[in-house]
């Protein structure tokens, strides 16, 4: 069904029904503890409460991120998240004015394994495997620690790990072409590929990097965090092409004030994962 179909079933719904119709909504699966495999976390329990709170239903579709922000931007789904706003979104979304949440990424270096020289190929080929790798019996360096201060310090041809599709703030954004950028579609992968050596250095949410440690049954210690790349403010992204999503929007704002206001916000936010 093209995204004008959609869009007049959905008004043939209202009218039938008489009742809101759920807004269709997409979720990434794997940035966990805010939206893990099956969609669920801290991001979703907030826009679920938000919508809530002014009586909108909301329907969910889990899929990878890339696609997320795809069907979002073609209008195939009204809306998606976690999405940063920066220069980049700006132009292909629509946002309200408040972010659901806000969530810090650093720079992140192996304590695991010295960095080791393999062809392109090889690295895509492992990288792109879920084999189990652990902090094995690495090689001394004399190299001493990567510690960049920001994206404009990495040098040129520098291998870096990140997720498909994801927004890392306009200073990265204005310098990656520089780098050898190996993206993938999991934060498990990222870190397999830095204990293994076959990226020199990744861009990971630090509280996406500790959950992630954890899942894996691996000591904090055998990755290095090194300085802040930047502070994302987390956004729903809504469709250009669907007709209603300024109003969505400004539900999603009152929710947000809504939930905000009576505590639920916080409760979600501090709640153990």
């Amino acid at each position: 069904m093209s995204a004008r179909a959609a869009h007049g079933a959905t008004t043939e719904s209202q009218e039938k029904g008489g009742l809101p119709v759920p807004i269709v909504i997409g979720v990434e699966d794997s940035w966990p503890p805010f939206a893990d495999e099956q969609g669920q976390g801290i991001s979703t329990d907030i826009v679920k409460a938000a919508f809530a709170s002014v009586g909108q239903p909301i329907k969910l579709m889990v899929m990878p991120y890339a696609r997320v922000l795809r069907e979002t931007e073609a209008g195939v789904i009204a809306a998606g998240y976690n999405v940063t706003r920066q220069a980049s979104t700006q132009q292909r979304f629509i946002f309200g004015k408040t972010p659901i949440l806000r969530a810090s990424a650093s720079f992140y270096y192996s304590n695991a394994t010295s960095l080791v020289d393999r062809s392109p190929e090889q690295e895509f080929i492992d990288s792109t495997t879920e084999q189990a790798l652990t902090p094995g019996d690495s090689t001394s360096s004399d190299i001493p620690p990567k510690n960049y201060a920001s994206a404009k310090e990495i040098p040129d041809g520098e291998r870096v790990a990140l997720i498909l599709g994801y927004e890392y703030g306009d200073t990265y954004e204005a310098q990656h072409t520089r780098f050898r950028e190996y993206r993938v579609a999991r934060q498990k992968q990222i870190i397999r590929m830095l204990l293994a050596g076959r990226v020199d250095m990744a861009v990971l949410f630090d509280r996406v990097a500790t959950h992630t440690m954890e899942e894996l049954g691996l000591p904090e210690n055998v990755l290095r965090r090194g300085a802040q790349n930047h502070v994302s403010e987390i956004y729903v992204a809504f469709s250009r092409e669907h007709p209603e999503s300024e109003k969505y929007a400004a539900m999603l704002d009152l929710g947000l004030e809504n939930i905000k206001n009576s505590g639920v916000y916080d409760a979600i936010m501090s709640k153990p994962r």
